[in-house]
């Protein structure tokens, strides 16, 4: 059966193109790539995440949901100002600042939770390419 191979892992015979052994979920990796993506000059490698540095998660994590948070914070001040509301502005500031401290602490909670879940099942499996 030439389009046929074997997981490596439990040597189950799988269908050519699968990503995924069925019976014991093992990524396939290089064997499920098309012959032309691997004539290419760029080379793809599996790097297995086994941590994830908490501080540096909050800070990327925090940088993208100021991205979507910001605009939001604009609104409301320029609506606060229209308003001529001088003390809500206090409290839009105010509750902005506990909303960020509040999100930096929940995702170090949850980073180290993840960081649990990575040593428990091995770590987590990742294609980059150079």
């Amino acid at each position: 059966m030439d389009n046929v191979i074997r997981c490596e892992n439990c040597g189950t015979q799988q269908v050519f193109g699968a990503q995924f052994c069925a019976v014991c979920g093992q990524s396939l990796g290089g064997l499920s790539t098309p012959a032309v993506l691997q004539d290419t000059s760029t080379r793809i490698r599996k790097l297995i995440v086994r941590r994830i540095g908490i501080l540096s998660y909050v800070k990327v994590s925090t940088a993208f949901a100021a991205i979507f948070v910001a605009p939001l914070f604009l609104i409301g001040l320029i609506v606060l100002v229209v308003l001529g509301q001088g003390e809500g502005l206090g409290w839009a500031i105010g509750l902005g600042m506990v909303y960020i401290l509040g999100y930096a602490l929940i995702l170090i909670i949850t980073t180290w939770v993840l960081n649990l879940a990575l040593r428990l099942v091995g770590g987590l499996e990742i294609e980059v390419s150079d």
